[in-house]
């Protein structure tokens, strides 16, 4: 929807993605998955709330339905992974790491979560931008907006009552594997969501 004819429905799924990015980011240090990971450093256990919780619940779904392999507290991997370097990781390095990662490591319930050993880290950037187009749609919809594209940096979701029929162009500015250039593709879309990674660099929809 044109935020300038909706001013207010646009400033209320801003204030909302604002509120989850300094509720959740780990870039913040006074955001409460900052002190979530404080505890976390020490391995003992914090109160949580019902919004925190349905995260968790979420990110377990994730973990089981990958196989194991979507793991929010795979995070530390960061501090081996440079990714602007053209070199590997030390394998002492990434196995030292491994030792404090692994979601069967952490307990939950609707209240607390409990972190088994010290030195662990959690971080929602996987599941946190999702659930913000998702909240910025359920906005959207309680607001008697009848069709609305949110996009949170390549999370893109169609909104509306005949969002099942939405049918458009969507171009991607993609670099391709071992490429310099990138370069425009366009597809045809009938769907709800698309998340993109970070090798595409612009969206386009029309």
């Amino acid at each position: 929807f044109p935020s300038h004819d909706n001013p207010a429905v646009a400033a209320a799924v801003i204030d909302d993605v604002r509120r989850l990015e300094k509720r959740y980011s780990r870039y913040q240090p006074d955001s409460f998955l900052s002190q979530i990971n404080r505890v976390a450093a020490l391995g003992g256990e914090i109160e949580i709330d019902p919004e925190t919780a349905a995260l968790l619940n979420y990110a377990n779904q994730c973990y089981q339905d990958s196989d194991q392999l979507f793991d929010i507290s795979s995070g530390l991997l960061r501090k081996a992974w440079k990714f602007n370097q053209n070199t590997l990781p030390d394998s002492e390095l990434i196995t030292s790491l491994l030792q404090r990662v692994g979601w069967d490591k952490i307990v939950w319930n609707r209240e607390r979560i409990r972190f088994l050993i010290p030195g662990m880290e959690l971080d929602f950037g996987g599941i946190v931008k999702e659930y913000a187009v998702d909240r910025a749609a359920t906005l959207c919809h309680a607001r008697h907006i009848e069709h609305a594209v949110i996009n949170l940096g390549g999370d893109v979701k169609w909104s509306g009552r005949d969002r099942m029929a939405v049918l458009g162009r969507l171009g991607l500015n993609i670099l391709q594997p071992g490429a310099s250039i990138m370069r425009w593709r366009f597809i045809r879309v009938r769907l709800l969501v698309v998340v993109t990674m970070n090798v595409i660099s612009r969206l386009s929809l029309s």
